[in-house]
């Protein structure tokens, strides 16, 4: 059942990228990032005999994350209807080949994340452990999950509205959930997926439920997050190195008391001195 659902996530992949080739829009692979999680789980659903209560609580949970997801990043880009900076950097220095190198750049490599981010579906939705009753720590992992999803919606309905304001500008969000993160979206997807990691260890008992949020989280501290950083930095100079120095990179924290933990470090240091 593993090796299936791989499989039928890199082929997922695989069409992704032959309709990605003519449009020149890698951008495509994001479309799948939500549906993709859900068609795993759908795959599961199938292939088993009969689901329990929590199992169908989790993978609707996932149904609703991805549906969510999904439809935010297609009204961004109807907005946009570009590349993504990300890709078109890529495309760039990809040169001539770039269109068969992406396959395994982007969408290969994607395809084999998700499936390793997944791991919370792997072990809840492939056992065959009587999860009729709704134990405490299930709740907890749904209460997790819907704290996330909150954070998550709001953090991106700011960035949205921000940008709707200020279209083809090099102003720089730093209010609401963004004057205390400067990627509370991140942190708002990294706390629902360990919500679902509860939720699969209460239903199967794995430890394995948590590698997918664990991976998850390092992509988006040591990669999506230090990537962004990179590109805002470059657009938006010193207004951009001022908002770094004085805002947390991914745990939301108060602006006053980062800004007395910064100035407390600082006086320490030249008391040292």
């Amino acid at each position: 059942m593993l090796l299936l659902s791989f499989f039928v996530t890199l082929l997922a992949f695989v069409i992704l990228w032959a309709v990605h080739v003519p449009l020149k829009n890698a951008g495509v692979v994001d479309f799948y990032w939500g549906p993709g999680f859900a068609v795993i789980g759908l795959f599961y659903f199938i292939a088993s005999e009969s689901f329990s209560t929590a199992q169908s609580l989790f993978l609707l949970l996932i149904c609703i994350w991805a549906a969510r997801l999904s439809l935010y990043l297609i009204s961004r880009f109807a907005k946009d209807a570009v590349e993504d900076r990300r890709y078109s950097a890529m495309r760039r220095n990809g040169g001539e080949h770039f269109w068969w190198r992406s396959l395994f750049k982007i969408f290969a490599l994607q395809a084999v994340i998700m499936w390793i981010v997944a791991s919370p579906l792997h072990v809840a939705l492939n056992t065959e452990k009587d999860t009729t009753a709704l134990s405490g720590l299930i709740i907890f992992g749904i209460v997790l999950f819907l704290a996330g999803l909150l954070f998550e919606c709001v953090a991106d309905q700011q960035l949205s509205k921000f940008k709707d304001a200020n279209p083809d500008s090099d102003a720089l969000l730093t209010n609401g959930l963004w004057s205390w993160s400067r990627h509370p979206n991140y942190f708002g997807e990294a706390v629902l997926w360990w919500g679902l990691g509860v939720i699969a260890y209460a239903i199967s008992g794995s430890l394995v439920a948590f590698a997918g949020p664990a991976v998850l989280t390092s992509v988006m501290m040591g990669v999506s997050g230090v990537l962004t950083d990179k590109h805002m930095a470059e657009s938006r100079k010193q207004k951009y190195v001022s908002y770094f120095q004085t805002t947390s990179a991914l745990f939301p924290i108060p602006p006053g008391m980062r800004a007395n933990a910064k100035t407390a470090s600082t006086k320490k240091d030249r008391s040292a001195v």
